[in-house]
């Protein structure tokens, strides 16, 4: 294996970024974007509210520019009230899994999608675009079912998450298996992969981890692509916000989740896990690994 840190992007991936963003998102490192952004205060209220335009606009984001912006009337969120003035009225109650860097399993709430033109054209909205290329969401598309998910997503929370990236941003990547995956090698690898991680929608392996990723990206197995980079109508951006401390009644009683399901219409065999974690942290419970 080699180090997650030389092969974080493949080639493409790199020159479509830099691309994007004239070269200076991937650059900077000279000022931390926690430095420039505003963190979400400390609250006793941990339900996921949206967040105000005066926060959106604080961390760098036009708030009118967002899509799909949720407004408590869309089925995935409702009208609730709360004091803070970092949040509106609008609470969401679409949850869905995730797995972290590491593989571990986590919830987390979409807010809308961004393009481009949703940062601020100032140094702020310059972090912002940061922020998102250094916390990733990664996509794992059907390559059968058309419109699905072939398994849950891949969102990297290391590198400080909670306090650099208060709004969730990610820069959306989609990971599909190649054809090499079917050489002799690479069923060897894929064989193992299952036995480990247990099988997609697609019937192909789950990828758990980033390391996995990036693995599989240096062999060939799988390619990454930024999410709209062929012209699709999706966007690059996600404001995907993790709930960090899902079992300190984060997880609303009217909450729930949205995971991939098979053609039974059941959750994925391998997948089973989150639903049963979602359902004892809705239940108030504080220890449901």
């Amino acid at each position: 294996m080699i180090q997650r840190n030389a092969i974080k992007l493949n080639t493409v991936l790199v020159l479509f970024v830099l691309m994007l963003f004239g070269g200076n998102v991937l650059g900077q490192r000279s000022k931390s974007p926690s430095s420039r952004l505003q963190s979400a205060p400390l609250m006793q209220e941990r339900r996921p509210f949206d967040f105000s335009d005066k926060f959106y606009q604080t961390n760098g984001v036009w708030p009118d520019s967002i899509l799909d912006r949720r407004n408590g009337n869309d089925s995935l969120s409702v009208m609730d009230y709360i004091s803070d003035q970092a949040f509106r009225n609008v609470r969401l109650i679409a949850t869905m899994p995730a797995y972290g860097t590491g593989g571990e399993m986590l919830f987390w709430n979409a807010y809308g999608e961004l393009t481009r033109d949703a940062f601020i054209a100032d140094e702020t909205g310059e972090h912002a675009m940061q922020v998102a290329t250094r916390f990733p969401v990664f996509f794992f598309p059907s390559s059968t079912a058309p419109g699905k998910d072939r398994q849950s997503v891949l969102i990297e929370i290391g590198d400080g998450y909670q306090e650099k990236n208060p709004l969730g941003l990610g820069l959306a990547i989609t990971v599909e298996y190649t054809p090499e995956i079917r050489t002799e090698a690479g069923a060897l690898i894929i064989a193992e992969l299952a036995k480990r991680n247990g099988l997609s929608l697609d019937r192909t392996p789950i990828i758990r981890t980033a390391k996995e990723i990036y693995e599989l990206t240096r062999l060939g197995m799988v390619k990454q692509r930024v999410r709209g980079s062929e012209g699709s109508y999706q966007s690059p951006f996600v404001i995907a916000k993790v709930i960090m401390d899902p079992a300190l009644g984060a997880i609303s009683p009217d909450a729930y989740l949205n995971y991939v399901t098979d053609r039974n219409g059941t959750p994925l065999e391998a997948e089973r896990k989150f639903l049963s974690k979602f359902e004892c942290l809705q239940a108030g419970g504080n220890n449901c690994e």
